[in-house]
């Protein structure tokens, strides 16, 4: 995970894994909740809808088979499963039981309908849902009133293996869809990290050359954005260290440097101009002295280089002439005539 075109592969692949996980465990099921929750407000509305003509099976008068169809009509309306309770409040509190249903036989009445004993206690339409047989059912009880109290309580019912069914393809859906979309996005990552690490390998290659002293490299400014102008600001510091060291050569050694350049000879005082003291070629005027060129020295100069007038210091090595060795001029108090031989 040292690389670039790793890292940013990596990156892809995360963001869009958790994009994914976000949309299967919070977005799917939230989905799912709308849907059921519309259904129960379509139940909702049926029961208020068509719980009107079972207003007339209140009363001990009404006899059983006549309950029993104005419930199957009313089904039959609404296209949902009907089941009229009777309400009992007795020492242990209110609780309901079944008078008539549409669908005797189906396992609708091994369900509580624990929404009916809500509407019974509030006055008001209930709805929710329980587990059935075959799943999940949503119920929507609407109470019927008489004498200005709850005596009767109407829940229609439907399955919801439909909504179930609904959440477990959108969540398939999304599985699949995530699939497609890590696999897009860690090709996307490669070939965008794999261009990026191929234009910062350029510049790491133009480097090493400019590096090695081949000033004729250019780093390659290809685009506008942060690595184009990284490029130009490379480039623009080859160009400075190309005019500031023009005797480099490509293909030269880093580690030499410029070429070395010898320091100027130091000219005395009173030398002429042009040859400097000590140089190839340069001859005082006049006839040369007997003895070689120190007899005509000054009187002090057979004394050693440090002893002075007084014990002081003596001349300093650099105002010495070029032609005499290094260790005469690097051992202070040499003396100068064992140079004459």
């Amino acid at each position: 995970m040292r690389s670039i075109q790793s890292r940013l592969t990596l990156l892809f692949f995360s963001i869009t894994l958790a994009a994914v996980g976000v949309v299967y465990f919070y977005v799917a099921p939230s989905l799912e909740t709308n849907l059921r929750n519309q259904r129960l407000s379509a139940l909702a509305v049926s029961a208020a809808q068509f719980s009107g003509p079972l207003q007339h099976a209140l009363g001990s008068s009404v006899s059983k088979p006549v309950v029993d169809r104005q419930v199957r009509q009313a089904a039959d309306r609404a296209s949902l499963r009907v089941t009229l309770l009777g309400i009992s409040r007795g020492t242990l509190g209110l609780a309901t039981y079944t008078i008539a249903d549409s669908q005797a036989v189906g396992g609708v009445s091994k369900l509580r309908f624990g929404v009916a004993e809500a509407a019974a206690r509030t006055s008001h339409s209930a709805t929710g849902t329980e587990a059935g047989p075959g799943g999940q059912v949503g119920e929507a009880a609407q109470p019927l009133f008489f004498r200005n109290k709850p005596a009767r309580v109407a829940v229609f019912s439907a399955p919801l293996t439909d909504v179930a069914s609904n959440g477990a393809l959108i969540r398939r859906r999304i599985q699949e869809a995530g699939a497609i979309a890590l696999l897009l996005a860690i090709l996307a990552g490669y070939a965008v990290s794999r261009a990026l690490s191929l234009r910062v390998k350029r510049l790491e290659q133009t480097a090493g050359r400019v590096a090695a002293g081949d000033f004729s490299a250019r780093f390659p400014v290809d685009s506008e954005d942060e690595l184009g102008q990284l490029a130009r600001a490379l480039d623009d510091m080859q160009h400075q260290l190309a005019d500031l060291l023009p005797g480099r050569v490509p293909g030269a050694d880093p580690g030499r440097g410029a070429r070395r350049r010898d320091p100027p000879p130091v000219r005395r005082p009173g030398a002429p101009a042009g040859r400097s003291p000590g140089s190839a070629g340069h001859r005082p005027a006049g006839p040369e002295p007997a003895g070689g060129r120190l007899a005509g020295a000054s009187p002090g100069a057979n004394r050693p280089l440090g002893a002075g007038q007084g014990g002081g210091v003596g001349v300093h090595p650099r105002a010495l002439p070029a032609f005499l060795p290094p260790a005469a001029s690097a051992a202070p108090g040499a003396d100068l005539d064992g140079l004459r031989s």
